[in-house]
């Protein structure tokens, strides 16, 4: 029940922010400061059951990234949370093109065109080879 409930939050969070970059008209842009976006690349061979949030979750054992979860949302990675209206907040961008889509939003990294993620941290199968990127942006 609680996957589920992750799930559709997850799924919601997705479409509002489609829609919000639908309606601007314009790129959803990184937030003018110097926060870094958090690059987290699979090397090792995961199952496809692994989520991001378990990669994460045992980064976040080992000390490589700090970050919160609220109501099935990343809302605070390495100290810098979310704005209380979601702007600026963190996306997720991945390589995974089968995860993700460009049309609702796109970020460079590394020459390549990552698309945003077509679900959360938590219900988001990760694959080895690929990149996964939050960036704090403002839309």
């Amino acid at each position: 029940m609680k996957r589920g409930y992750l799930f559709l939050v997850s799924v919601l969070f997705t479409l509002v922010a489609a829609f919000c970059f639908a309606s601007c008209g314009e790129e959803a842009k990184a937030v003018e400061t110097e926060i870094q976006p958090v690059v987290i690349k699979v090397e090792d061979e995961v199952t496809s059951q692994t989520t991001l949030l378990d990669v994460m979750e045992e980064m976040q054992k080992s000390g490589e990234i700090s970050f919160a979860v609220a109501d099935g949302m990343v809302v605070e990675i390495n100290g810098v949370k979310n704005d209380a209206d979601y702007d600026p907040c963190w996306m997720l961008y991945t390589s995974d093109t089968e995860n993700s889509s460009t049309a609702w939003g796109s970020y460079e990294y590394g020459g390549e065109t990552l698309g945003s993620a077509n679900y959360g941290a938590g219900e988001l199968p990760i694959k080895s080879g690929c990149v996964y990127v939050w960036v704090y942006q403002s839309f």
